[in-house]
Order: structure tokens, then C-alpha cells, then sequence
């Protein structure tokens, strides 16, 4: 978690400092771990953890910049088109 938290270099590529949260202790092979990322390069996760000596088995985004899902359950959610979501976007915000 050190490592992460502090940033590190993968493959010449350096990926800057991601905020660890661990979920309390669980039995057996599996842990729930929290990333907050601030850029989001191409799989970055997956390739910070591989150097950490990590596998992930599985990858949930609750956050998208502005965007997050909150206690939404899947029967809530929705696609909504472009322009309708970029009005909620805040003063100031850029897209990639």
C-alpha cells in the first residue's frame, strides 16, 4: 500500500500516488481494496498491482470525475444521452 500511495514507475511508465482504502480483514485469498485514482492511465490498475506482486480478479468503477453511482441499484441506472450529462458537468470541468 506504501508503494501505491506514493507513486511508482512501471515499465518507464510512472503513474502517480493512489489514495488505498482496505476493507476490514477477510478469510481466504481475497481482499477489497478502494483505489482513488486522479489521471487513469490504460489499465493502471491492474498494472500497479501486477508490480506489487497483486492479481485483480474483478474491477468495479463507483466514480467517473463529477460522476458517481452512490447507493444506485442496477435496476436504477440508465443511459442518458451526451448532451443531457455534459449540462451536469461543473463550471470549469474538461473531458479528455
Amino acid at each position: 500500500i506504501k508503494k501505491l500511495t506514493q507513486g511508482m514507475t512501471v515499465d518507464g511508465i510512472h503513474y502517480g500516488g493512489v489514495k488505498v482504502e482496505q476493507e476490514r480483514a477477510r478469510e481466504g485469498r481475497n481482499q477489497w481494496l478502494t483505489l482513488t485514482l486522479h489521471e487513469g492511465k490504460n489499465r493502471e490498475i491492474r498494472r500497479l498491482m501486477e508490480a506489487c506482486g497483486l492479481k485483480v480478479s474483478r474491477l468495479i468503477r463507483t466514480h467517473y470525475g463529477p460522476f458517481g453511482l452512490g447507493n444506485m441499484e442496477e435496476e436504477d441506472l440508465a443511459e442518458i444521452a451526451r448532451e443531457d450529462w455534459m449540462s451536469l458537468l461543473p463550471e470549469g470541468f474538461e473531458l479528455p
